[in-house]
This record gives C-alpha cells, sequence and structure tokens, in this order.
C-alpha cells in the first residue's frame, strides 16, 4: 500500500471516531472500530500509535519489483563453469575467446572504483554486456538479465554503460583503415588478384539497424522503406571479412548513393586509397576512381556484362556474408532497444552508435580469433567455391592521367574478364558444368 493511500484512510477513521465519539456510547464506538470493547482504553491512542508507526518506516508492503537481489550468489563462479556451448548461447563466443577479451579488457579504468566500495568483476560485467548484445526482443531485456545474472536491473544498467566504455577503446586495435602496405597486401592477394580485381581494397555495402521503438523527435524522419525505423549502416570490409570502416548516423531511408557520397572515404580519398585502389560496389553506387560498381542497365545485358557481374557477385558476396555473421551473432542490431528521446537527442543518437560500433569491433575481434557461426548461436553461411585458377597477373599499368570514372571501370572490367575466362576462372567454370 502507498504511503498517500494510508493517510487517506487514516483520516477516514480518525473522523469516524470523532463522529462516532459525538454520537454514540464508548460500546458503539468499539463497534464502529470492529473490535472487542473489553480490550479497548483509548481507541485514540492506538490510532495515533499506528501513525507514529508508518512514519517510522519508509515503506510499507515493499513491492516484489523491489525485493533484493542475492548479491552473495558467485556470478564468476558461475562463468567460470560455462562450457564452450554455454558461453556461446550467453556470451556469443568460445571460452577461450571470452577470456581473452576479459584479459585485455580487466584494468581498464572504468572498472576501477577509487572508494571503498569494490565494483563487480570486470568479467561479469563484460558477460552481462555481450549477453544483452547478443540478444533481441525480451532476450535482451534488464528484467530478464537481473534474473539470469542475479542483479538488480539498475546495476545490469550500469554495467552495460562500464562495459561498453571499454569495448570502445579497442576501436583502434580492431575496427580501423588499412595502412598503404597492407591495402596493397589486400589488393594483389590471391582471393581478390586471382580473381582479376588486381586493386581492390575492400568491398562496400549498407544495410539498416531497426530500432525497437519509434524515436520520440523526427520519428518519420527515420521510416525506411521497409516500414521501420532504422538507420543507414555502410559496411567497408576485406577479403576475410573484417570491417574496416564503418559509417554510422544518417536514417534509414538515406539511400545508399547519398550516404557514400558524404563520407570520408568519398570525400578525402587521397587519405585512404592509392592510385588504381577501389572498393567493389552493388549497382546502387556511384561510378568513380575508388568505387566500381557492378553493371546495370544495357551494359548488362551484354555477354561481357554477364560475366563482369557474375565474376563480381561471387566476391562481393563476402560483405554479404560479413553483415549476415554481425546480425547473426549480436542479435540486438535487429532490434535496437535504445530509444530517441526528445529531451536528450544528441545523448540518445550518441549512444546508438556506440552499441553499433561496439558490436563491429567485436566482430572483428572474432574474426581475428578465426571464431565460426556455430550452429548454437545461428545457421552457419554456406562458404562459396574458392575460384581462381592459374591466370597471368601480369597487366598493364593504369594510365594515372585518365580521371574519366568510365574509363577507369572499363579498365578494370577488362582484367576481370580476362581472369574470370580463363581456364579455372569462375566464368569458365560456370560455362564447363
Amino acid at each position: 500500500m502507498a504511503r498517500s493511500f494510508y493517510f487517506q484512510e487514516w483520516r477516514v477513521r480518525f473522523l469516524a471516531l470523532l463522529e462516532a465519539e459525538q454520537t454514540a456510547g464508548e460500546n458503539d464506538l468499539a463497534r464502529a472500530r470492529g473490535v472487542n470493547p473489553l480490550l479497548i482504553e483509548d481507541p485514540f491512542d492506538e490510532l495515533f500509535m499506528e501513525l507514529a508507526l508508518v512514519n517510522s518506516s519508509r515503506y510499507l508492503d515493499r513491492p516484489i519489483m523491489y525485493a533484493r537481489n542475492n548479491r552473495d550468489y558467485n556470478v564468476l563462479d558461475r562463468l567460470e563453469g560455462f562450457q564452450d556451448k554455454k558461453c556461446r548461447i550467453f556470451l556469443r563466443m568460445t571460452r577461450k575467446s571470452f577470456l581473452k577479451l576479459t584479459w585485455m579488457l580487466f584494468e581498464h579504468e572504468v572498472f576501477q572504483s577509487p572508494g571503498y566500495n569494490k565494483q563487480e568483476q570486470a568479467a561479469v560485467q563484460i558477460a552481462i554486456l555481450l549477453d544483452r548484445l547478443g540478444h533481441d526482443g525480451s532476450g535482451m531485456s534488464t528484467a530478464r538479465l537481473a534474473e539470469t545474472w542475479h542483479r538488480s536491473e539498475g546495476s545490469i544498467y550500469n554495467y552495460t554503460e562500464r562495459a561498453m566504455v571499454a569495448i570502445l577503446s579497442l576501436q583502434k586495435r580492431f575496427l580501423f583503415w588499412p595502412k598503404s602496405e597492407e591495402r596493397v597486401a589486400h589488393a594483389t592477394c590471391g582471393k581478390v588478384a586471382g580473381k582479376g580485381f588486381v586493386g581492390c581494397v575492400g568491398f562496400v555495402d549498407g544495410t539498416t539497424i531497426p530500432f525497437e521503438q519509434r524515436p520520440e523527435v523526427k520519428g518519420d524522419f527515420y521510416r525506411d522503406r521497409h516500414d521501420q525505423y532504422s538507420m543507414n549502416a555502410q559496411v567497408v570490409c576485406d577479403v576475410d571479412k573484417r570491417i574496416i570502416f564503418l559509417s554510422l548516423g544518417y536514417s534509414g531511408r538515406c539511400h545508399d548513393y547519398f550516404v557514400f557520397c558524404q563520407m570520408a572515404l568519398w570525400t578525402q580519398q587521397h587519405l585512404y586509397f592509392d592510385e588504381g585502389q577501389y572498393l567493389l560496389a552493388d549497382s546502387a553506387y556511384p561510378i568513380s576512381t575508388v568505387s566500381v560498381p557492378v553493371l546495370k542497365g544495357p551494359e548488362s545485358l551484354t555477354q561481357d556484362g554477364l560475366d563482369f557481374n557474375t565474376a563480381a557477385a561471387n566476391l562481393r558476396a563476402v560483405n554479404e556474408h560479413c553483415i549476415g555473421m554481425l546480425k547473426s551473432r549480436w542479435r540486438s542490431l535487429t532490434s535496437l532497444p535504445l530509444r530517441i528521446h526528445a529531451r536528450s537527442e544528441e545523448k540518445d543518437i550518441s549512444r546508438v552508435l556506440d552499441w553499433i560500433t561496439a558490436c563491429a569491433i567485436l566482430h572483428n575481434f572474432l574474426v581475428l580469433e578465426r571464431e565460426i557461426l556455430h550452429k548454437d548461436i545461428c545457421t552457419p553461411f554456406r562458404g562459396t567455391r574458392p575460384f581462381g585458377g592459374d591466370v597471368d597477373l601480369e597487366r598493364t599499368p593504369y594510365d594515372a592521367d585518365v580521371e574519366d570514372s568510365e574509363a577507369f571501370r572499363r579498365y578494370v572490367i577488362r582484367g576481370v574478364l580476362r581472369a574470370a575466362r580463363a581456364p579455372g576462372g569462375i566464368v569458365h567454370y560456370h560455362t564447363n558444368n
């Protein structure tokens, strides 16, 4: 019972006693109170004693939602008992990877308390964040996590925020644009150059990150073509499915062409690409010396167009797999539990960006750890056949003076077709099977 309701009831009872005292005898007064008249000396004394007792306590009947959690429950012991299967279900990674991640973060300043009250173990806070990032719907609610990990909902929120800060501190280590020598190595490796895409340093594609609830401010601005409220994410990855560039912040209704043209990769090309380097993209992206989209329209209907698009699709599937792995492992990206409020729009958007970035950092960490998508997490992707035969990679150097985007794409297409049609190439394989 709430205190305010009790005081209202007490006032009614007090007025009833006054009225009964004025209009009835002592026995009638006792019956009005519903007690044995032989046990009462002064009804007002008992009423005021009851009021004093209520005032001495902050709560009456404490609601179940505020029930004290079992703080003595040792979550760390439970984590240590997790085998790989449980780790994959709750933490979305193997025990070995979780221990390595914890070892990298446990000394972070966010987990150190200057006062006498010590924080929860860093491993527990990180585990709760991973559990929340890896589930969607009610599976990532603070109520479910509080019940699972035997901590209060407020603690779950605090652990999430702290562990998020620690994960984001790994961004320069795991989520970065490759240096010049690394780009050259990627552009000349067998998986890329062997298929004729010499100079390709990555693959770009867009996806949407839906919100669980409509944003309070500019809600219709976030409505996308799927009739969801979402944010656009431009994902650039390498051939190993490692994310090397992530652009966030635009509404899900924005076209990939528009968002790509606002990215630093486009506006400051000289800082990210060397001569002859480019990204392979789908037909929605602009044609330039740093982005080579697949052919569309009448061009795609010619034999050269069909062969080039076939070769490009085989390689571009890497980006589709990368985005699929990211969302399959970190299921919260399919329905973000964060809401953008009108009173704190900037702060809430920043939290959304941090949430998505943290998932991308963890994705890259697990790619480097060579973790696959186990059936305990989701159905694994089927790998594509490793095409690429013994082809001659000696090519005519591209004329740096030629700045025309169409000329550069034709130059790339010629090299791809030569590799694709060679024995062992993808077009040669499909033609003979």
